[in-house]
């Protein structure tokens, strides 16, 4: 299967910036900002389990945005009582989802309805048609694609590392090749997605090049590009090198002080 959904499930509250980088777990998703929970079943005449009543567990179910993901693992249903009839339903999905067999588990990765209006909305967890879990999803409001750079209390130094994102998860936003140009920088930087920091969001695509060694003091201008060059957003940068005084100011680079004489 694919690795970011093996990798393991995390307590809630972890943060998007989403940064999960826990160990691997077949079937499992990281919680980057999402609850993970169970919920037992208690629908009357369920199958019965060698484990008891199944067991629902959600991760990113709360606080979601149209179009993110929400990973749903069920426990408690063996493989030869599900097959392959288990099944997930929601009114925040397109249509009924299927779960598949994993270890020792039943486990989806859906996709909310780009058309998903903010409330709660109910999930269930069926065998062979016959309800076994239940829970609910949260959906949020829809955010205008951000382009970010680092908020910064003082200044970035040159030669610092920087952070740098884009967001469009929104309705019509299509394309995955954006990329950053700036003097700072040593070259066009691209933005890519990585599917373990932004697990549940598929549209965060993020880098974080190093600025040139040598810049001179000023605020800088970066620009985001989108498919076939076009300019989508721009955001600015101060940069100063250390001085006297500052924390990190570590004396002018030369003399046997800081370089070994052979």
């Amino acid at each position: 299967m694919n690795w970011s959904r093996a990798v393991a499930v995390t307590a809630a509250g972890l943060m998007l910036c989403g940064c999960a980088t826990a160990a691997s777990t077949a079937g499992a998703a990281p919680s980057t900002g999402a609850s993970a929970h169970r919920t037992a079943s208690t629908t009357a005449g369920s199958p019965a389990t060698t484990r008891g009543k199944p067991d629902l567990i959600l991760n990113g179910e709360t606080d979601a945005r149209p179009g993110q993901l929400v990973h749903m693992m069920l426990y408690g249903v063996s493989r030869a009582q599900g097959g392959d009839a288990v099944t997930a339903q929601s009114p925040a999905l397109s249509g009924p989802l299927r779960l598949r067999w994993e270890g020792d588990h039943y486990w989806a990765l859906a996709t909310l309805k780009m058309t998903d209006k903010p409330g709660w909305y109910p999930l269930t967890v069926a065998v062979h048609g016959r309800t076994v879990a239940h829970d609910r999803i949260q959906v949020v409001r829809s955010e205008r694609p951000s382009f970010t750079l680092p908020a910064s209390w003082d200044v970035t130094r040159p030669g610092e590392p920087v952070w740098m994102g884009f967001d469009d998860l929104y309705p019509g936003e299509r394309g995955t090749d954006f990329t950053v140009r700036s003097a700072a920088l040593s070259g066009p930087v691209r933005l890519v997605h990585d599917a373990t920091m932004d697990f549940y969001n598929p549209r965060a695509f993020s880098a974080r090049p190093e600025l040139k060694p040598v810049l001179a003091d000023g605020t800088y201008t970066f620009e985001l590009y989108g498919p076939h060059g076009r300019r989508i957003a721009e955001k600015r940068l101060k940069v100063r090198a250390s001085r006297p005084g500052d924390r990190d100011y570590l004396g002018k680079a030369y003399g046997p002080e800081f370089y070994d004489p052979d």
